[in-house]
């Protein structure tokens, strides 16, 4: 009948095989399958967590993490893309490019509509914003530098201090360690990985597992690697306590781009300003307003001083608005220096100017004075929210970097009756108390922006009504 059949010898088609051996050949393959699933829990059971088990043996976390520092000490031009967690939770995106010769550019998103790019060249830092980035960071700073370039700090939203710190050499620095673990889990882009953590730091490295070891990204203080580029040791580090991100390397494209951004920032440095004094309670100018009186008005047109003094530490430059139930009044322009008052005079009518005999006739004159570097040129808008005793110059006063027309904006029309969102209005309940405190809180969620959107958009506009087409009967045949 022929000899027997070992393991993985081949047969023809149509060979006969008696049934005896037919059953005796599928035996031997069931019984080196159990063999092999004994292996298997066995090298599971006796594996600790760190190694990880693969076709060619177990590979020691520590060998897996001097694989991932090796990959990026290589990395002399590093590339990070991912998310900075803010300490509020609100997750930045970033995308950062670190050359070897300390150039550094990033480009930040704050899932709000904020857009800010920051470079770092010749050891200084400057940034360009657009509006929403300083609505949802430093308010007041919308109007005066949104889409400018300035010279960046430490409070404009971002962990300047950084920049000049990244590279693949120094994050192998920082995450360097002793018994390193090794724990199996998916990144972000789907990809079967590994990570792996030396003992006691608060960093990790992730390592793919499938197609060779590849490294993937790296999670930890991101913000707190460096020094150089802080206004004081530490910086606002602790306000952005964890980055995960994406690591590579340049790719030629990439450096074209930040060949040109740099090029650009460059001269950006050299010529940027500084930004305007960030303001604090207690500092600043300190504007109010007084009515002198002048007794009873005898003629057509009553002169109307108006004293305007400065109690701040900082000189006052805006507009001061007279209005009078009369009619007349106006708007001048004012420059008031540090503890120092200035007087302007108003002609408002004589309301009993019409009469043919003596009379009497009251009327009520307001005034006030608005910023304009800090408020902006909408006097309605100050006018509002004076008359309902808000500041427009200091709409929150315990946070008076949260000012700017964009916010009075959002003060005015979120709280004034009548047509209005939902919830924020109704006509017998301004809510303008509720609208501040939201307005206040709103900075540490970065979502002031979309409240000004909401402000200019308080409803959106119901879709036309679709008109009935008349039917058609049919032609009779």
């Amino acid at each position: 009948m022929g000899s027997d059949l070992s393991v993985g010898q081949g047969m023809s088609v149509g060979q006969g095989v008696p049934v005896g051996r037919r059953a005796g050949s599928r035996r031997a393959p069931l019984g080196v399958v159990v063999l092999a699933l004994l292996a298997v829990v066995l090298v599971a059971v006796f594996t600790g967590p760190n190694v990880v088990v693969g076709r060619a043996g177990e590979v020691p976390a520590a060998d897996l993490g001097a694989t991932a520092l090796a990959q990026l000490a290589r990395l002399d031009d590093l590339r990070l893309r991912g998310t900075l967690d803010t300490e509020g939770g609100v997750g930045l995106g970033i995308d950062l490019v670190a050359l070897a010769g300390g150039e550094t550019t990033a480009t930040v998103t704050d899932g709000a509509g904020g857009v800010a790019t920051f470079v770092a060249v010749d050891d200084k830092v400057v940034v360009n914003a657009n509006n929403a980035w300083w609505l949802n960071t430093v308010p007041v700073y919308a109007h005066q530098i949104g889409g400018k370039w300035v010279k960046a700090t430490e409070e404009m939203g971002f962990p300047i201090g950084m920049l000049t710190a990244l590279s693949g050499k120094r994050l192998r620095e920082l995450v360097t360690g002793d018994d390193w673990t090794a724990t199996p889990t998916v990144y972000v882009d789907g990809t079967p990985a590994v990570a792996l953590s030396p003992r006691g730091s608060p960093w990790t490295v992730y390592l793919s597992t499938e197609g060779g070891t590849r490294l993937l990204g790296i999670g930890g203080p991101l913000a707190a690697t460096g020094e150089k580029l802080r206004g004081q040791p530490g910086g606002q580090a602790s306000n952005f306590p964890y980055a995960l991100v994406s690591t590579s390397g340049v790719d030629d494209p990439c450096r074209q781009r930040t060949d040109r951004a740099l090029t650009d920032a460059r001269q950006q440095a050299a010529t940027a300003p500084v930004p305007p004094p960030m303001p604090e309670v207690g500092h600043g100018p300190d504007i109010s307003v007084t009515l002198v009186p002048t007794g009873t008005c005898m003629t057509p047109s009553c002169p109307t001083p108006v004293d305007i003094r400065n109690a701040g530490d900082e000189a006052a430059t805006g507009m001061v608005s007279v209005f009078s139930t009369s009619g007349g009044g106006g708007a001048l322009p004012i420059t008031v220096g540090p503890m120092q008052s200035v007087q302007q005079v108003f002609q408002v009518l004589n309301p009993a100017s019409s009469c043919t005999q003596t009379c009497t006739r009251p009327y009520t004159v307001t005034a006030f004075a608005q910023l304009t570097g800090i408020a902006g040129p909408d006097l309605d808008t100050g006018k509002r929210l004076h008359d309902r005793g808000v500041d427009p110059n200091r709409p929150v006063p315990s946070r008076p970097e949260v000012a700017g027309p964009d916010v009075n904006s959002v003060i005015d029309k979120l709280s004034t009756p009548g047509p209005a969102v939902a919830g924020f209005a109704k006509q017998d309940d301004p809510l303008l108390d509720d609208v501040i405190a939201l307005v206040r809180n709103s900075g540490d969620a970065r979502l002031l922006s979309l409240l000004t959107v909401l402000a200019r958009h308080p409803r959106s506009p119901s879709p036309p009504a679709r008109q009935a087409r008349p039917s058609r009967s049919p032609r009779p045949p």
